[in-house]
């Protein structure tokens, strides 16, 4: 089951940022404003990079401010100096000589910092909420237009739809369940449970025990068919190793009793 968004009566992006787009600029940046599709962005993050997880979910209708240009004398070392970890414990001196060498390498290959790109995103704030959220960025129309916007709040808020949030939450639900009983079973030991690496022979259908049943049943087939409970007491048969397989054996009878149906669901 797929869950589907009535998209009806929704403009394109490029419709809605028809007399809402605005450009401004800062000392360093000349920026824009739009509406964007996609999940919360965080600010100074390029395609999602060094950002805080994907933000939920859903998609939404945002507004975007992005870098356009940056000017030519803007004050780079700024940027360069905030991506210097300097913590509490560091002294004045070291966290001086720390930034002094981020600055002196700032270009050089291997150098990371924090200098702003066209097109990076400064802030994001989703019609559905009034605060800066964070997430992994916002995308333009070429990868995501108004149709895919996810977000309740958004649809019924922004778009005007009457959306029936109990109904779509149930209709999610279902389409989760879905998917997970699609989802091929692991192979299991067919005497605990426990889930087994995919191999060649669990691939074609074998039921394999696991590490500590196998070793279980090894021991009772050594000490049922030799009277020792491994190969090695067998070719150097004495008297009190015949008893320390019997012992052995009920060690290993137990052990399989208290791991029997241990890890089925």
């Amino acid at each position: 089951m797929t869950v589907t968004t009535s998209t009806t009566g929704r403009k394109t992006l490029a419709q809605y940022n028809e007399g809402f787009r605005s450009y401004g600029e800062t000392t360093d940046f000349s920026t824009m404003t739009e509406y964007r599709v996609g999940k919360w962005g965080v600010a100074w993050s390029r395609d999602g990079y060094a950002s805080r997880g994907q933000g939920g979910d859903k998609t939404h209708m945002s507004v975007v401010t992005v870098i356009t240009e940056i000017k030519p004398d803007y004050d780079w070392q700024s940027y360069c100096v905030a991506s210097v970890r300097v913590g509490s414990w560091v002294t004045r001196e070291e966290a001086a000589k720390r930034r002094a060498r981020q600055v002196a390498e700032h270009g050089k290959y291997g150098h990371y910092c924090q200098q702003p790109k066209v097109g990076d995103v400064v802030t994001v704030r989703p019609v559905c909420r009034f605060e800066n959220v964070r997430g992994t960025g916002a995308w333009t129309a070429e990868q995501a237009d108004t149709d895919v916007v996810s977000c309740l709040n958004c649809r019924r808020d922004f778009f005007k739809e009457a959306v029936d949030g109990v109904e779509e939450r149930r209709k999610e639900r279902e389409a989760v369940e879905e998917r997970k009983a699609a989802r091929p079973k692991p192979a299991r030991c067919f005497w605990c449970g426990d889930i087994r690496p995919k191999t060649k022979a669990t691939a074609a259908g074998e039921q394999l025990p696991c590490s500590y049943c196998k070793e279980a049943f090894e021991t009772i087939w050594w000490v049922e068919t030799t009277g020792y409970s491994n190969s090695y007491f067998a070719e150097c048969a004495k008297p009190h190793l015949a008893e320390m397989a019997i012992t052995d054996e009920n060690e290993a009878y137990d052990r399989l009793e208290r791991r029997e149906g241990k890890y089925f669901r």
